[in-house]
């Protein structure tokens, strides 16, 4: 209990260090490749979202979902790639190869589906390297472009909000 504590600390400290050294976005452009960071209390959610993104144009092979796995034993994971806590070194690094690929691709949009502050989430999204990032209010501000003010169990505010910014923005 104290060493997960701890390394939640150890966590806030690499996103805080990630995060100091991003660069705000100043380039929106078409959207082509989506990222998707979803807790798996949400996974439900996913397929719409996946839906509704395909008929705005997004090619179904450039969506790439990674979900927060907490609970080994969950159903309907096993069809995207996972990440844990345990997959975290104490210097805030990813120990695995799916993770590490997810962050270092270049989406143009990433969307964080969560809205409690679970380090690893956090951390998965600020260190992406997507030009867009999308999440919710209750998240740290700094990891997002666009903060949505919804509650991630209320999937059709989240989805009205979403497509409406991005038609503003002319990026879909």
């Amino acid at each position: 209990m104290f060493l997960d504590y701890l390394k939640g600390f150890v966590i806030k400290k690499a996103i805080d260090k990630s995060l100091s050294a991003d660069v705000v976005a100043t380039d929106v452009h078409k959207i082509k490749t989506v990222g998707i960071v979803v807790d798996q209390t949400f996974l439900n959610f996913i397929p719409r979202l996946k839906q509704n993104l395909l008929a705005y144009g997004i090619k179904d092979d450039t969506i790439e979902i990674i979900v927060r796995n907490s609970n080994l034993k969950a159903e309907n994971v096993d069809k995207y790639d996972t990440f844990n806590a345990s997959m975290v070194t104490w210097n805030g690094a990813f120990l695995e190869s799916p993770i590490k690929k997810f962050i270092e691709k270049d989406f143009d949009l990433l969307i964080s589906y969560y809205d409690q502050e679970k380090p690893v989430l956090m951390l998965v999204s600020s260190l992406s390297r997507a030009s867009f990032k999308v999440g919710f209010s209750s998240i740290d501000k700094r990891i997002n472009n666009l903060i949505i003010d919804a509650s991630a169990a209320d999937y059709s505010i989240f989805d009205q909000e979403l497509f409406k910014y991005l038609k503003i923005l002319n990026t879909i």
